[in-house]
């Protein structure tokens, strides 16, 4: 059993209950109507990450004490991804989120040593989901400015 991983489960458990409990605080316009709530997507979060503590914490009961150290590899990616979210959030008010966060993602699969052909293709997958999910479906305003032309006429 691993001490360490089973009270940052139990952390991450307490914290999705408080987000839950403080979503419920969420006013809804009177646009929303027959939309999602503005409490959905926290929810929804609040929701994986208690899945994904609870999996943590069996996983932790099921290990043997002092399982080894953990492995830190290649270490400088965590700073060059801190780095690349600091960039991302200077260039984000000035290009939108669409070319922001595609030049995010490109820079930080590069990084990580993806294909080319990943690089092309899951960056821009992403967006589109992105835009049909919250811009389409759920009636989202996403800031826009670098490319106002090309997502109205869609």
């Amino acid at each position: 059993m691993r001490r360490g991983e089973i009270i940052t489960g139990v952390f991450l458990i307490l914290l999705s209950i408080a987000v839950w409990f403080n979503s419920a605080k969420f006013v809804s316009g009177a646009r929303i109507i027959r939309t999602l709530s503005p409490a959905f997507y926290p929810r929804l979060l609040a929701l994986c990450i208690v899945l994904c503590a609870v999996l943590l914490i069996v996983k932790a009961s099921r290990a043997p004490e002092g399982g080894g150290a953990i492995p830190w590899g290649q270490w400088h990616k965590v700073l060059m991804g801190s780095i690349i979210m600091v960039f991302y959030a200077f260039i984000f008010e000035d290009l939108g989120f669409f070319p922001a966060t595609w030049i995010s993602l490109v820079v930080m699969m590069r990084m990580l040593r993806v294909s080319w052909w990943n690089i092309c293709i899951v960056p821009s997958a992403f967006l589109l989901f992105v835009y049909i999910f919250f811009v389409k479906i759920i009636g989202l305003r996403l800031p826009m400015d670098f490319l106002p032309v090309i997502f109205n006429s869609v």
